[in-house]
């Protein structure tokens, strides 16, 4: 069952379980979600016109929980590619080479959750200058769970880059997570300081 189909009480149930996913990727997608259902009530909230095309805050949600999906396949392919035998040469030669390339894919995941909350903090500086005066602090919440989000999709892109003998790609993804964090860098406070001037 996909996590957009699950109760919250199921989702923190399989979260809390010895099931091997959710995990903390996937948990990480959520809040991101969440946080793009705060900007998006404050959203429906204010009757003037936005910064922000219609629809936005919805297609986010949307890819964080698909997100929250692909964690959750990605951890199982290379939980799958630990499993394979190591009795030969051969079968050694092949479970490395399918370990590495399930990393790979458990890199990317995190990669584009990072990009998508950074795509979320940028709705919440526009929310915080023109938005509903009685949700402001919901734009606040927005931003800090848009960038919890952010902080989970770093820690599981470098545990899993660790993993990666590709030094080419490990380069790569490194360079693509620290133009995102510094692209990131400061919004949240932004949001903080433009609400604050608003109070």
């Amino acid at each position: 069952m996909a996590f957009a189909d699950m109760t919250i009480g199921a989702f923190l149930e399989d979260l809390g379980s010895r099931l091997p996913a959710p995990g903390g990727g996937a948990a990480g997608a959520v809040v991101g979600a969440l946080g793009a259902a705060c900007a998006q009530m404050v959203h429906n909230f204010t009757p003037g016109p936005l910064e922000i095309a219609e629809g936005t805050e919805s297609a986010l949600i949307r890819r964080c929980l698909t997100l929250a999906d692909a964690d959750a396949e990605a951890f199982s392919r290379v939980a799958a590619a630990y499993a394979l035998p190591k009795d030969s040469a051969e079968t050694k030669a092949r479970r490395r080479a399918a370990i590495q390339e399930a990393l790979r894919a458990a890199v990317a995941v995190p990669l584009d959750l990072a990009d998508t909350a950074l795509q979320i903090l940028r709705l919440t500086a526009p929310l915080a200058r023109a938005g509903n005066r009685n949700v402001l602090s919901d734009v606040i919440v927005s931003a800090q769970l848009a960038e919890a989000a952010l902080s989970a999709a770093e820690t599981n892109v470098r545990v899993n880059l660790g993993l990666i003998r590709d030094e080419a790609f490990r380069a790569a993804a490194e360079r693509r997570l620290q133009a995102t964090l510094s692209s990131a860098c400061g919004l949240r406070r932004e949001t903080e300081e433009l609400v604050a001037g608003r109070g």
